[in-house]
């Protein structure tokens, strides 16, 4: 099963990027109007985000992120076949921020939002990121489908990618190595009773504590990383430098500063942000 899905897929990577796009197209058509898939929870989070934007300016919205939504994952799809040319010119980034940490001799945590496309970003950070470099990524539960995406997410045979169920396991291995430890930090925590709440597009809303916590107790540095999509099929990477030793700050600051350099990007590009999840389903 693994190998037919895997053939499935470099069929689908093999093709030209206006062809792959078309396709997207055709899924766009099908999820939005004919299954509706999520509708209910994009409309609803996008209507108590944005309260004083007509119907039709959120129906937008909403239209262009299930573009996007459909061009992350056929995009993701396209990293079995991208050289590191291709990704180089599709999704620029400002790469002197970690050269100048690695220069110093700083191990970095990098905080970002579930802009699109994460997926490209990991492999971006792999292939030109000078230090060791780790993501966190959420397991799948059909093994056919992990294996397949397990290799999509691993370019570089030295990078480690750590499942969210095991963290601290996978951290352990990057132990006295300079490094580059990238997480998505805007995820629904599971308990919220010991969560940072913190006001969130409108809403309060719940946040996990770990990544914050995780940089002091390493004392490492931390940047705040946004994804801007420039055109259909490139993006910028654009990380700004928060603080040298997270360690000097307390973890609510650091959590609550990143909530909002988190909003301050989805409100630049709200189309390119996931509006699907139900984000806000917990209440305080």
């Amino acid at each position: 099963m693994y190998l037919l899905v895997l053939v499935l897929f470099y069929a689908i990577a093999l093709l030209p990027f206006p062809l792959l796009y078309a396709l997207s197209d055709g899924i766009y058509f099908i999820l939005y109007y004919l299954v509706g898939y999520r509708k209910k929870v994009v409309l609803d989070n996008l209507a108590k985000s944005f309260p004083t934007y007509s119907e039709a300016a959120r129906v937008a919205i909403a239209k262009k992120f299930y573009r996007n939504f459909c061009d992350q994952w056929l995009e993701t799809i396209k990293l079995l076949t991208m050289n590191k040319a291709c990704m180089n010119k599709r999704m620029v980034g400002n790469w002197e921020v970690l050269d100048d940490m690695n220069k110093e001799g700083l191990s970095c945590n990098v905080m970002m939002a579930h802009n699109f496309n994460w997926e490209w970003a990991n492999i971006a950070c792999q292939l030109n990121v000078q230090q060791l470099f780790s993501g966190v990524y959420m397991p799948i539960t059909s093994p056919v489908f992990a294996k397949v995406m397990h290799k999509i997410r691993q370019r570089n045979p030295s990078s480690v990618l750590i499942a969210a169920n095991k963290l601290k396991e996978g951290l352990a291995l990057l132990k006295d190595q300079q490094y580059v430890f990238a997480l998505v930090s805007d995820q629904n925590p599971v308990k919220t009773e010991i969560a940072q709440w913190e006001p969130f597009l409108n809403r309060e809303a719940p946040f996990y504590r770990g990544p914050a916590q995780g940089a002091i107790n390493a004392q490492a540095a931390v940047v705040f990383c946004h994804i801007l999509k420039v055109k259909r099929g490139y993006y910028q990477f654009k990380m700004q430098r928060y603080c040298d030793n997270a360690a000097t700050k307390d973890q609510e600051t650091i959590t609550r500063d990143f909530v909002q350099f988190a909003e301050a990007s989805i409100l630049e590009q709200p189309e390119n942000w996931l509006w699907s999840h139900r984000r806000w389903k917990h209440s305080k």
